[in-house]
């Protein structure tokens, strides 16, 4: 009986699919890694502005609402945009993740 081991015969078949994704994998490279510098550099000024926007948004609620009393303060949508403004970081930190992975899968 005679059997040719089937890997071998997959190695020839799957050659132009190995050099594709070699290629494949160059470019994702060749394209995130230039995205996830920029992101990383700008994490500490996108984190101080919006942060920075959600405290004065807070802080300006709580001023109008109890200290001046205005009455046609926009207070629940000021404090909405303020809160709003902090979770702007969670999708900034998940694009800097997305970017940051190489794209192979690594066992734990």
């Amino acid at each position: 009986m005679d059997t040719v081991p089937a890997h071998s015969e997959y190695r020839e078949r799957s050659l132009p699919a190995a050099i594709g994704r070699t290629a494949l994998r160059v470019i994702w490279h060749a394209i995130r890694l230039p995205i996830v510098t920029l992101l990383i550099i700008l994490e500490p000024f996108v984190t101080v502005v919006l942060m920075g926007i959600a405290t004065l948004g807070v802080l300006m609620c709580l001023f109008y609402e109890f200290l001046i009393k205005a009455p046609h303060f926009p207070f629940w949508l000021m404090l909405c945009l303020s809160i709003g403004s902090a979770l702007l970081l969670l999708p900034y930190y998940t694009l800097i993740r997305i970017f940051s992975m190489s794209g192979e899968r690594r066992s734990e």
